[in-house]
């Protein structure tokens, strides 16, 4: 079967399109479990609530702090500060009580009274009064106590473990330090909320080291969202369109690994893009809003032009961290598919599977002629770096998922520049 670069371009839109237009479905259709909330709301209820002021100086000094309580509110629901904290100051209301010394002709605080006074005051023979002062108070972040994660709400989900994401997620993160010059780093960020942060300035992501591998990896591709759509320094986009730019660049990315979702991540999508929406409906409305925004179509379509441009980057990266050796970078003009008669079983540079072969690598393979055949020169043959990796994970890598690990690549071949040429058995 010859190449069709017609054929191709043709297939690659379509996959553009129908990826666009499943972002939107998603952003638009994605509703919250009203239970989440409750829970988030139960959970809420065992914390002290601050004035309006408190809550203020509070965002002032972490503007991600969600959960906060003193030092023995979190000792009365079992959890610990952790050492070295640093706690956000708050004003905490006291009442204090004065005595009028008639001799003396002047208001004096009841602790600094004198013995007479006190008795005078306790046998209500003097005048006294009650002010309300403030003095300064700590409190903390739930981040910075010893409360388990999964005691968290539902909602500020963690993640949970899994080996077979991180060696994208180490992927990613050479793309990221080696193509964008962007630092990746996993910080205390004094927040459960905050998942992530790019920095345009200093071009460089931090990771909420709370996470585990699920979220961590949804987190870092969000970011390196941003820092691949957003390294201006002072853009003039609004909020809801960076925020939506970035989730569906890293839906694109994610799709194309075959990453599955984080429900924070299709919640935070759909957030933005209905602040986003909302901002296109009042500039149609108002004829004095001179500022061009895009419609929806527009910026997807900027994004999927992006993503066109990063993905082949994208795709060495992690095709290096998944095959460190330089001999797996490899591309052999002419191979043999093998079958067992239906099931395609190895792949080696000899029709009859010769054993000195260092492809088949110890691999019995199929010597019949009618189950053998030759692999056209256009086709890349990562297979075979699939099967090694396979090999050096269950050697070097226990527990590690390869079964999923090698869906990924698979899911990143197809989209690999030059494409696939199908053989058929």
């Amino acid at each position: 079967m010859a190449y069709d670069k017609a054929e191709y371009i043709s297939k690659q839109n379509e996959v553009k399109e129908k990826l666009e237009n499943q972002i939107k479905a998603l952003a638009e259709s994605y509703k919250d479990d009203p239970k989440i909330f409750a829970e988030v709301l139960k959970f809420n209820s065992k914390f002290y609530r601050y004035s309006p002021r408190n809550n203020q100086l509070i965002f002032l000094q972490n503007p991600y702090a969600t959960f906060t309580d003193s030092f023995m509110g979190f000792k009365k629901h079992g959890y610990n500060i952790k050492r070295g904290e640093h706690g956000l100051k708050i004003l905490v209301p006291v009442q204090v009580t004065y005595l009028h010394d008639t001799k003396a002709g002047e208001w004096i605080q009841l602790s600094k009274a004198s013995q007479k006074l006190k008795q005078e005051y306790t046998k209500n023979e003097i005048e006294a009064k009650t002010v309300q002062r403030y003095k300064i108070g700590t409190v903390f972040d739930i981040s910075q106590t010893d409360c388990p994660v999964e005691d968290y709400p539902k909602l500020y989900d963690m993640g949970y473990n899994d080996p077979s994401q991180t060696g994208l997620y180490e992927g990613l993160k050479r793309y990221s330090e080696r193509q964008l010059n962007c630092t990746v780093k996993e910080s205390d960020l004094k927040s459960i909320s905050l998942r992530g942060q790019f920095f345009p300035v200093s071009n460089h992501i931090e990771i909420n080291h709370l996470l585990k591998d699920s979220e961590k990896l949804s987190t870092l591709i969000h970011e390196l969202g941003h820092a691949i759509l957003h390294n201006e320094i002072n853009s003039s986009k609004a909020t809801s369109q960076i925020e939506f730019e970035a989730d569906a660049l890293a839906i694109m990315i994610s799709s194309h690994f075959g990453i599955k979702l984080t429900e924070g991540r299709m919640r935070h999508l759909s957030s933005h893009f209905y602040s986003y929406s909302e901002l296109l409906s009042e500039q149609a409305q108002n004829s004095k809003n001179n500022s061009q925004l895009e419609n929806i179509d527009k910026v997807l379509e900027n994004v999927s032009s992006k993503f066109k441009d990063i993905i082949p980057g994208l795709s060495e990266s992690i095709s290096a961290k998944i095959f460190p050796d330089d001999d797996c970078e490899i591309s052999i003009k002419g191979l043999y598919r093998h079958y067992n008669g239906d099931e395609f079983i190895h792949y080696t540079s000899t029709k009859n599977g010769d054993k000195e072969d260092c492809l088949t690598n110890g691999v019995k393979c199929w010597t019949d002629d009618k189950n053998a055949e030759r692999i056209k020169a256009l086709e890349r043959v990562e297979t075979i770096n699939i099967e090694r990796m396979e090999k050096r994970i269950g050697r070097n890598r226990p527990g590690f998922n390869a079964k999923q690990a090698l869906e990924a690549v698979k899911s990143m071949q197809q989209h690999t520049q030059p494409q696939a040429v199908p053989v058929k058995k």
